[in-house]
């Protein structure tokens, strides 16, 4: 073990071991970050959009109330909305939201492999 070259590659492949370690934490580090940024920003999103729902089936049900002279009648019309939305949406979740999430997450965690390859 006295060859100073054998040393020399054995450092060298330790060097190299190190920072092919770090470069995959860092690589980690970021997907992770920007799928939590992704994440938090469909959060806030899906927030705002529930309160712009929640305004608009208000105005709806009154509208709907006004137009059938019942209270019951106007909002049941949008309960009823609703629920054949939900009915679509549970019928074809595979299609609708399984699958676009599912392509979603993966190009997100394999951005760079599709940028290293072009």
């Amino acid at each position: 073990m006295n060859n100073p070259e054998l040393k020399d590659l054995i450092e060298e492949s330790k060097n190299y071991i190190e920072a092919k370690f770090d470069l995959y934490k860092l690589k980690m580090a970021e997907h992770s970050s920007e799928a939590f940024a992704k994440l938090m920003g469909a959060f806030i999103l899906a927030g705002f959009f529930l309160l712009f729902m929640v305004a608009l089936s208000f105005f709806l049900g009154m509208l709907f109330s006004d137009l059938f002279g019942s209270n019951i009648a106007g909002f049941g019309t949008i309960a009823g909305l609703y629920l054949a939305i939900l009915l679509i949406l549970f019928l074809k979740r595979k299609s609708l939201l399984i699958k676009p999430l599912q392509n979603s997450a993966i190009q997100t965690l394999f951005k760079d492999e599709a940028k290293d390859k072009n």
